[in-house]
């Protein structure tokens, strides 16, 4: 009894019915979290740095390859950077989670400034050069709302919960105004 007392502390679930002639049913709820794409080796302390943000906000996140039937994705953070080299799964994963309209984050590694990432009303020569490996962003990020920012502007993002699903954003490309 004290085994199925803990598992019961460990799990949120839900009980729901047809009628009341039926009997009820547990479903576990699913954990919501936040897929992360970029090289596992070379973006591993990037990575560390994301989870800890979210984490701060009780937002989980993990990459995307160790993700399973009991998670919701409400987010994907994709890791560019001078070094970036993307897979044929990273694309394909990627191509899912828009096909479902999941809102993406994309965090360029090697920019320190906002304003290096866009020029005027564009965005720049140096971010859009690094999306040629990963088509499915390259071809299809505005069909959801997709935000370009530097690592050090992860922290504004998360606590607006505008890039998350369910949000009332229009699909296009957003990025984040400085003086």
């Amino acid at each position: 009894m004290n085994n199925m007392k803990s598992l019961i502390n460990r799990r949120t679930f839900r009980m729901h019915s047809n009628n009341k002639n039926t009997s009820m049913v547990m479903e576990e709820k699913k954990e919501k979290i936040a897929a992360l794409i970029g090289n596992y080796f070379r973006d591993n302390e990037t990575m560390s740095y994301i989870n800890s943000t979210m984490s701060k906000f009780g937002i989980k996140s993990m990459f995307y390859k160790d993700i399973n039937s009991k998670c919701d994705v409400i987010s994907v953070i994709i890791i560019f950077n001078s070094k970036s080299e993307f897979e044929y799964e990273d694309d394909a994963f990627l191509n899912y989670a828009i096909y479902n309209k999941v809102p993406i984050t994309a965090i360029y590694t090697d920019i320190s400034k906002s304003s290096e990432i866009h020029e005027n009303n564009f965005l720049s020569g140096k971010v859009t050069s690094l999306w040629e490996s990963l088509p499915s962003f390259e071809n299809k990020r505005f069909t959801v709302p997709t935000i370009h920012i530097t690592i050090n502007e992860l922290d504004q993002v998360v606590r607006s919960n505008d890039f998350q699903v369910g949000t009332n954003l229009d699909p296009s490309d957003y990025y984040i105004l400085k003086n």
